[in-house]
């Protein structure tokens, strides 16, 4: 069990959130590394990094990575954003991520997963499936372009690549503040045994119990906290790993 996961997006050095990943939706929350710091200080000790600019083809954010790593020893850094290419996982380890979460690369570049989940360890290699629509459809290249993979293909195609762990991630959910997609995850569930985090919409402490009963292993938790309209430790009591 892994619990609740605060996650940051950062675009141009700044915690971000978008609707639904589109771009022009922009909110900002503030600086990522004091952020890094009060999750770290409230007792997390996973924190999920999505670096949008990276995603969106622009340039990388692993300075920050290196700062945030560097303030916050306590913590490990799950860094997703743009992962396409062995030398941007080999930076990212480099540079102080734990591990590293392919999208895009399990699709496109299904051997350079593989590869690096031998180099560096399945366990520290995961894979983020992102879907949109009825029936869900996986989404690629910073949500904007669809890969025609339904679910169950997506999910074989990711435990092919050997990677370690899963995110189940809605991008209908995301930011919205309507609740996490359960019907997602539940048939996620059912196609895999590995690590299992859902993403997207999760709103509240109960979301997250409600995804734990049905099988997930974690709940990523990004606009929710960002918020602040539930107290901090009513999410770390939810901290498992």
């Amino acid at each position: 069990m892994i619990g609740a996961v605060p996650s940051i997006d950062i675009i141009q050095g700044k915690a971000a959130r978008l609707r639904q990943g589109r771009q022009g939706t922009e909110e900002f929350f503030g600086n990522p590394l004091e952020l890094a710091k009060k999750y770290e200080n409230a007792g997390f000790r996973i924190l999920h990094i999505v670096d949008l600019d990276a995603a969106f083809g622009r340039a990388s954010q692993l300075a920050l990575l290196e700062e945030i790593v560097s303030a916050c020893p306590r913590l490990k850094i799950q860094w997703a954003g743009g992962m396409r290419s062995l030398e941007a996982a080999k930076s990212a380890f480099a540079s102080g991520a734990s591990r590293v979460v392919f999208g895009t690369a399990i699709v496109t570049s299904p051997d350079i997963v593989k590869e690096c989940a031998v180099r560096f360890g399945a366990e520290n290699v995961w894979a983020s499936l992102d879907f949109s629509g009825k029936p869900p459809v996986m989404m690629v290249r910073g949500w904007e372009e669809r890969a025609l993979l339904g679910l169950e293909e997506a999910v074989a195609l990711a435990e092919a690549c050997g990677a370690g762990g899963l995110i189940a991630s809605s991008v209908d959910a995301d930011a919205m503040e309507a609740g996490p997609n359960l019907g997602l995850l539940l048939e996620a569930r059912k196609l895999t045994n590995k690590p299992l985090l859902l993403a997207g919409g999760t709103r509240n402490p109960n979301d997250a119990k409600n995804a734990f009963s049905l099988g997930a292993d974690g709940a990523i938790i990004g606009r929710a906290l960002y918020d602040r309209k539930i107290g901090m430790e009513e999410w770390t009591c939810l901290q498992k790993e």
